[in-house]
């Protein structure tokens, strides 16, 4: 073994300068914990071909790595380096093939896969691999001290019964990806059934991450959970690129719908079902996990570790008496905190201890040579790429340039506004970016104050008193409902940040009222993009809201943004205040407007205004309120639009 018995280790990733705990965890484990030296290469996919790899003994390629986003000349540089290769991945369920090529042409020595052992060789078959060695198990994360101190269990009464964060699948992942999202729609009906307090998401939105996240997780007595993992693997990108093509004629072809069309023959042929950082964390928190009945990796036994729930939701009734007993749910919870977090098997401890184990029985001794200087790598790399995130033992950190300056004001903000009167606790619950989330809600509320057909929106959420209990929680749907309408309304009136504007017109459906989505024309003034439809057209979708529409007010943007290789949702960057705003939708492709669907039901009137006020292009001060809400500049035409247009 090289200078004392000490490796050099180089760990590439794509981080960046940012990303969420349990991905910096994860990557920082090898820093943080190993016997050796770590040095850290945050931007692998802009790494100098030319760059002197001789004075590393290991180079080690970590976190949702894309093969094939590297150069040939980066594949060559790869190649050629003498040091021992690592990889690890976690997205292995497409192009694994493909993925099996490059690391053979790259000569990978080491995997560290999520697949099961006696997968191993289906994975990353030797013959496809020759450079291949030896393939080991690895977890999406694993126990860190944080999760081990004895305060983050809570202790004593929690808000909420049942709790949830999810993100809507792709559906190539197959039935195991879907409970993602199942498990959020038939716990959310149980739990309203059965009386359960209950916070349940899978919008983009409302992701939490940080001390949000653990505070959610501590303020609540069962978090629902599934297999990390996939039911379906493509081998050569053709079920992916199948999906794409049908989704592209048929944007809102449901699950079912693809699956027995193109995945069917492909379910469960090779699978990876295991633990993620997640279940560490409910276990580590103390809440109970209720999940859907699987594999586990091996490492979580049904009744002993959480309560199964059937993978066909049969058993849902003795699910909910189960959550009732909260004699047997402290049980549960306390079987899962011993086995998963006092046990210390699951710590990145001693997975780094076993994976320092490991390399050294590969790694070449060097026994000459300068050896790499940690401090001025890390000065080369933020001279090269501005990288200001590195990590050490004591964890990961920004060093105190300009940006690493900017990223921690940044922080800072966003841990005041978390914990502001009135405003944190919404963003607490709700989840996501507090200061994206921030602008988008002044940006509605904006909008909401100069604009009497959507200030009325929020009138009549206040009034309704079955809301009235919740309406901390549910007030951001609100908000969400009047953003997306300014949108619309923004687009009618000729607005197209980055260059993208699109029109909208209505569409009355079997059981909805879809708002569509259409590119818009540039030849076409702003205010020719107004709907003129007949009155007895507006008199229909008067009536059909009046009605009560069951799948509620859905914006349709798939036609202007379709869904883009590796995607599942319609995905659009527009301006908000000052910031790039991503707008994402559900899984189907529709941006769902909840709040003024469940407003469409006791104040239809309200609801039929805000959606043809959305439809027209606006006028006079409305004009000034949406260039300041989105960050444009609309037509100079629009500011004296006569009545007549405006009420067309």
């Amino acid at each position: 073994m090289s200078r004392g018995g000490q490796l050099d280790i180089l760990v590439f990733n794509s981080i960046g300068n940012s990303g969420v705990p349990s991905f910096l965890d994860h990557i920082g484990m090898f820093g943080r914990y190993s016997r050796h030296r770590c040095f850290y290469h945050n931007f692998v996919y802009q790494f100098d071909p030319e760059m002197d790899f001789s004075k590393f003994d290991a180079v080690v390629f970590t976190h949702n790595f894309w093969l094939p986003a590297l150069s040939e000349a980066q594949r060559k540089a790869i190649h050629d380096i003498k040091a021992l290769k690592v990889l690890f991945l976690q997205d292995e369920f497409q192009y694994l093939r493909t993925f099996n090529a490059i690391m053979g042409e790259m000569g990978i020595n080491l995997m560290f896969t999520c697949a099961a052992e006696r997968d191993f060789d289906q994975f990353y078959p030797k013959k496809l691999i020759p450079s291949l060695r030896e393939v080991h198990q690895n977890l999406t994360g694993y126990v860190t001290d944080a999760l081990m101190k004895p305060g983050l269990r809570a202790r004593g009464p929690r808000r909420w019964d049942v709790g949830y964060r999810g993100r809507a699948p792709i559906y190539y992942m197959g039935l195991l990806g879907q409970h993602k999202l199942r498990i959020a729609e038939e716990f959310t009906a149980l739990c309203e059934r059965e009386g359960f307090t209950h916070n349940i998401s899978y919008q983009e939105d409302d992701r939490l991450s940080g001390r949000h996240w653990f505070d959610f997780l501590r303020s609540t007595r069962v978090q629902l959970g599934s297999p990390s993992g996939t039911s379906i693997v493509d081998l050569d990108g053709s079920l992916i690129e199948a999906e794409q093509k049908y989704r592209a004629e048929k944007p809102h072809a449901t699950f079912d719908e693809v699956y027995k069309k193109i995945l069917k023959p492909h379910e469960g042929k090779m699978k990876i079902d295991t633990v993620s950082p997640r279940h560490f964390e409910y276990a580590a928190t103390g809440a109970t996990m209720v999940m859907i009945e699987g594999d586990y990796g091996g490492y979580l036994k049904p009744d002993e570790h959480y309560i199964p729930v059937a993978p066909d939701y049969s058993n849902l009734d003795a699910v909910a008496a189960k959550i009732r007993n909260r004699k047997l749910c402290r049980e549960v919870a306390d079987r899962a905190h011993a086995h998963l977090i006092e046990s210390g098997d699951f710590s990145a401890e001693k997975f780094v201890r076993d994976f320092d184990t490991i390399i050294e029985r590969h790694a070449k001794p060097k026994m000459h040579g300068d050896r790499p200087d940690i401090a001025a790598f890390n000065a080369v790399m933020t001279e090269k790429f501005n990288q200001v995130l590195f990590f050490g033992r004591m964890g990961h950190a920004h060093i105190r340039t300009g940006e690493g300056q900017r990223l921690r004001r940044e922080t800072l903000k966003s841990h005041v506004l978390s914990h502001t009167p009135v405003v944190g606790p919404i963003l607490r619950q709700t989840g996501g970016d507090p200061l994206m989330k921030l602008a988008k809600g002044r940006a509605a509320l904006r909008m909401a104050s100069a604009i009497p057909d959507f200030r009325e929106l929020v009138a009549q959420w206040a009034r309704n008193p079955e809301q009235r209990a919740l309406q901390t929680i549910l007030f951001p749907e609100v908000l969400k409902s009047i953003l997306l309408l300014g949108l619309v309304k923004a687009a009618q009136s000729g607005a197209a940040p980055y260059g993208e504007g699109f029109h909208v017109r209505p569409v009355l459906e079997d059981d909805f009222l879809a708002l569509i989505g259409e590119p818009a024309d540039p030849g076409v003034p702003a205010a020719g993009h107004t709907v003129k439809m007949a009155a007895k057209d507006a008199r229909k979708i008067e009536a059909a809201i009046s009605r009560g529409l069951d799948g509620g007010i859905r914006l349709d943007l798939s036609r202007r943004w379709p869904i883009k290789l590796f995607g599942h949702s319609t995905l659009f960057a527009w301006s908000v205040e000052d910031k790039q705003a991503f707008f994402r939708s559900s899984s189907d492709e529709y941006f769902h407007l909840s709040a003024l669907s469940k407003i469409s039901r006791y104040a239809p009137q309200a609801a039929a205004s805000a959606v043809f006020c959305a439809l027209r292009p606006a006028s006079g001060r409305e004009v000034a309120v949406l260039e300041k809400a989105f960050n444009l500049v609309l037509p100079e035409s629009l500011k004296t639009l006569s009545v007549e247009a405006r009420s067309a």
